[in-house]
Formats: structure tokens, C-alpha cells, sequence
């Protein structure tokens, strides 16, 4: 089972390298996935994460590759510009963080800090700074938060078991504020879709799969620390 979840993981980070590679020289335009920033987002949010789990609980080589990798996704990321997949993927590093010995938590948060600035600096003509380039010249970008709160109108008519899954899309025109025919296909929100989809009832799975899944890292990081101790001794 160990050499399979290694070979797979060792897998997929490759695969994030070339995808990164392909996007900075610019040839990834000729694959269906960079048509979607969002997608494309979450796959180098994925690759993001898997990194840093690389950087943060392997040793030797294999932590710098993690590193490069970290850093690669992510400057990936930041010249997309999508705001949900750099969310996660931050968000996914920081989880991980809490496991790192002190040194490597110093250097994590201090790169993801140092990437922040980096990419708020002159971000009209940086690279880096297309996040923000979208949120200050997108006319829309203030529909999302309409669109949560019609979102919201909408859960309390399916409080109990949602309208279904996949029903967002043909539901939420009743609940619609937006002008005109601008609509939403999913609520911007994962939370908000599964409750409006599958009610109180998704939430509390979601809870629970969350709640395990939490369980069984904190397994993982206890077993990995007593096997550490052994091998210190």
C-alpha cells in the first residue's frame, strides 16, 4: 500500500510540474483545462498542496522537490489569477503547516506572505498580481455576494433536503435579485450549493466526512511523530 500511495503521489506531482511548465512558456493554451481558469485553478491547487505535504513531511532531495514544486504551483496560480483555487490551495498549505517542524513553518508562512506582497505590487502590469488585476476590473464581481445572499433565500425554502443535487442551476432563478438575464449556474460558494442542494442533511455528512478525514490526519501526524521517536533512538 506504501509504494502504490508513493508511486501515485510521486505521479501526480510530476504531472503538476509539467502542467506548470507548459502554462509559463506559454504552450499549456493548446489543452482543453487553461480554457477554465477555474479548473485549471483547482488542479494546481491540488498540486499546491500535494507540495507541500512533499516540503513538509519528507527528508533529503525529496523535501526540495516538494519546495520547487510549492513554488511552482503556485506562482502558477497567481498568474490565473482565479480567486477560489488560491483560496484552497493557501488555505490546503496552511493545514499542513500545523504538522512541520518549527523551521519549516517559518519558512512556509513567510513564502506564502512574501508571494502575497509580491503580487500586489504594481499588479496593473505584474504577472503575479492578476487576482487582483480581475477583482478591481470586473463590473460583476460584486454579484457573488448577491448571489449568497440570494443563495441564502433559497436554502430556507429547502432547509430539510435540499432541492437535489445538480438542481442549483434550474432552481435558483426563482430566487434570483440579479438584473436583467444574468443568472447563476452554482452558488460561488461550496457550502452554500451543498446546503441549497441537499439541505441540513448534505451539511451534516459534509460535517462528518470533514470531521474524519481530520480524525484520521491527526492518525497519520501521530503515527509518523512515534515512528520518528523510534528512529531517534
Amino acid at each position: 500500500t506504501d509504494d502504490w500511495e508513493t508511486a501515485l503521489r510521486w505521479t501526480l506531482f510530476a504531472a503538476g510540474i509539467i502542467i506548470c511548465v507548459l502554462h509559463i512558456t506559454g504552450q499549456s493554451a493548446k489543452f482543453f483545462w487553461s480554457r477554465d481558469p477555474n479548473l485549471f485553478g483547482s488542479i494546481l491547487a491540488m498540486m499546491t498542496v500535494l507540495s507541500a505535504g512533499i516540503w513538509i513531511h519528507d527528508s533529503e532531495w525529496k523535501q526540495w522537490c516538494g519546495a520547487a514544486g510549492w513554488v511552482a504551483a503556485s506562482l502558477t496560480l497567481c498568474t490565473i489569477g482565479s480567486l477560489g483555487p488560491i483560496l484552497a490551495a493557501g488555505t490546503g498549505t496552511l493545514v499542513q503547516v500545523f504538522s512541520a517542524t518549527r523551521r519549516k513553518q517559518v519558512v512556509t508562512v513567510c513564502a506564502i506572505l512574501g508571494l502575497a506582497v509580491l503580487s500586489a505590487v504594481k499588479f496593473e502590469t505584474n504577472p503575479l498580481g492578476r487576482v487582483w488585476y480581475r477583482r478591481v476590473h470586473d463590473e460583476h464581481v460584486f454579484e457573488r455576494v448577491q448571489i449568497w445572499k440570494d443563495s441564502a433565500h433559497y436554502f430556507k425554502n429547502y432547509f430539510l433536503t435540499g432541492s437535489g443535487l445538480g438542481t442549483y442551476r434550474d432552481v435558483y432563478p426563482e430566487f434570483k435579485s440579479l438584473d436583467g438575464f444574468r443568472t447563476a449556474p452554482y452558488a460561488h460558494n461550496e457550502w452554500l450549493n451543498i446546503a441549497c442542494e441537499m439541505g441540513l442533511a448534505g451539511l451534516a455528512l459534509l460535517a462528518w466526512l470533514l470531521w474524519s478525514l481530520y480524525a484520521r490526519l491527526r492518525q497519520v501526524v501521530q503515527w509518523s511523530a512515534i515512528c520518528s521517536a523510534n528512529d531517534a533512538i
